[in-house]
């Protein structure tokens, strides 16, 4: 694995469960061929009539691509959490999907199983973890644990949730999280902060920021943010845009993982081209921006990264083509 420290994964998910390997290859074969562990093929279209062409492919390059329970896929996550905790280092997972799906297989075995695998082998113990969870629109973020407290007329109007264990993460993602995430409208952002303690009364305070960002086909914000990425200038810029932008700072060295997750089904052959080609882009361009900086650096623990709510009134707002024999 490389020295970078802003990434970019391709996730190859089974949303229809257990697909038969010759059905899933078959919905792959007629557009991409995975190459290796880094590098796959996407079939080019006809640039006059769309029709897709039999001997013309492009290659594109990322820190890893597969299936999402590839090992290979599944250490990019782990890798996130290994910097965390070893380093002292908040890091940020950017989830990119076409649609609006979630994934709470995904959520459970990072939140969870992998926490406590890499927590095993470090000479710390997880004294808490405390969990907030916005519905983040165009202009404005929307607590959803404070409303659930209101729809429950409870009186402490708590906008977060402050827990002991993994396990009572567990609990809350196949819990209130399960039922909340239906509600919202816009993206996710959901803030973990892990709250460590070395057995010398001293804590260090980690921040995970998670983004659930959806339908990416049919929206330009994301697209324009990392087109822009290498220009340090934004022309346009939604409150998603304002808060992800951070993630991407040299000066912080955040660790970011941004997670292109496809879903294998039915419907994936015709979302396909243009979700790999946004993170075909991104790979690039995010290459682009750090290539001068591309050693990672310990941050100190008490930096925080946080979302800031902004309301609209307050708010200022050459890939490679690769000719084949059929």
């Amino acid at each position: 694995m490389s020295d970078r420290i802003h990434r970019v994964v391709v996730s190859l998910t089974d949303a229809m469960h257990k697909v038969p390997i010759s059905i899933r290859e078959s919905l792959l074969d007629c557009e991409i061929n995975i190459l290796d562990k880094t590098t796959m093929l996407m079939r080019l279209k006809n640039g006059i009539d769309g029709f897709r062409s039999p001997r013309y492919y492009q290659q594109m390059q990322f820190d890893a691509v597969g299936y999402e329970d590839d090992r290979h896929v599944r250490s990019e996550l782990n890798e996130m959490l290994v910097q965390m905790f070893r380093h002292h280092r908040h890091a940020c997972l950017l989830r990119l999907t076409p649609r609006r799906a979630h994934n709470v297989k995904l959520m459970t075995r990072l939140l969870v199983s992998d926490v406590d695998k890499v927590m095993q082998k470090l000479p710390y113990h997880l004294e808490g973890i405390n969990v907030e969870f916005h519905d983040l629109r165009k202009f404005d973020m929307i607590n959803m644990l404070a409303i659930a407290h209101r729809i429950n007329r409870r009186r402490d109007q708590q906008s977060r949730r402050n827990m002991q264990t993994t396990r009572d993460m567990f609990e809350w993602l196949h819990t209130e999280y399960n039922a909340l995430r239906g509600r919202g409208t816009g993206d996710e952002f959901i803030n973990v902060e892990f709250v460590l303690g070395d057995g010398f009364q001293k804590q260090h305070r980690i921040n995970l920021a998670i983004f659930n960002i959806f339908d990416c086909n049919e929206r330009s914000d994301i697209g324009n943010f990392f087109k822009e990425l290498p220009t340090g200038r934004q022309r346009s810029s939604t409150l998603l845009t304002d808060c992800i932008k951070e993630s991407f700072d040299s000066k912080r060295a955040i660790f970011t993982l941004v997670l292109c997750e496809m879903p294998l089904d039915k419907e994936c052959a015709r979302e396909m081209h243009k979700f790999l080609q946004l993170a075909d882009m991104a790979c690039m361009n995010i290459g682009i921006s750090n290539k001068t900086d591309l050693q990672v650096k310990p941050l100190d623990s008490t930096l925080s990264l946080e979302c800031q709510s902004k309301s609209s009134s307050t708010r200022s707002s050459e890939s490679k083509y690769l000719r084949c024999c059929p």
